[in-house]
């Protein structure tokens, strides 16, 4: 498997080792419901099991299951920037409008 473009910056953020499971909507996939591994400021990396993840660069949606029955917006878009066999890191791009 590939791995992306990581900066210092980006691998220094404060990583928050929790699993939630988050909705990702690949454009002309199923949807997937994956779990997260760890979540910095920027980014969520997220355990694929064994599910075929999109290519470095695809651009995701993500939204947390916790909030698919509430009025608060919670989808956001994503980059896929790194995978390994395990999983993928996302960069978070900003909310779905």
């Amino acid at each position: 498997m590939g791995t992306g473009n990581h900066t210092q910056e980006a691998r220094s953020q404060v990583r928050r080792e929790k699993s939630l499971d988050v909705l990702v909507a690949v454009p002309n996939r199923p949807l997937m419901t994956l779990q997260t591994g760890n979540i910095t400021e920027k980014g969520v990396y997220l355990l694929a099991g064994n599910r075929p993840l999109p290519e470095i660069g695809s651009e995701v949606v993500l939204t947390l299951e916790a909030f698919l029955l509430s009025s608060e917006a919670a989808a956001m878009r994503a980059r896929v920037v790194h995978k390994t066999s395990k999983g993928m890191g996302v960069e978070l791009l900003g909310p779905v409008i």
